[in-house]
């Protein structure tokens, strides 16, 4: 039983987040047919699903695919792009901020907001 509730809650997860994907801008990078970063935004204009492969951390992906699924939106009318990230994730804040983000706490989380004129 809690295999088939397990199964159940990723199945639905995995449709959650597909509904996303193919919704909403959305940024992969492939390497030999498999992802191994990606970045989505939700319908609100929030970064979702940032995520980079182990094997290939530290290489610049992280900031690639943000700057290219942030960039796809703004300036937009009406959109800010933001973005929620736990205190503790060091490397998401850390990405955040030397991209220029403006950060604020919200509900002891950190909140960044993308208020930075890309350069295409």
């Amino acid at each position: 039983k809690q295999w088939y509730q397990r199964r159940v809650r990723a199945d639905a997860h995995r449709r959650y987040v597909t509904s996303y994907i193919r919704g909403q801008p959305t940024v992969a990078v492939f390497w030999g047919g498999e992802p191994v970063a990606w970045c989505f935004l939700y319908h609100m204009g929030e970064v979702g699903g940032l995520h980079v492969a182990e094997s290939h951390r530290g290489r610049g992906l992280a900031r690639a695919v943000l700057r290219r699924v942030a960039g796809s939106v703004y300036g937009t009318h009406g959109v800010v792009v933001s973005a929620g990230v736990e205190p503790g994730n060091r490397p998401s804040n850390e990405l955040f901020r030397s991209e220029g983000w403006e950060s604020q706490t919200v509900n002891s989380s950190l909140m960044f907001i993308n208020k930075v004129l890309w350069d295409y």
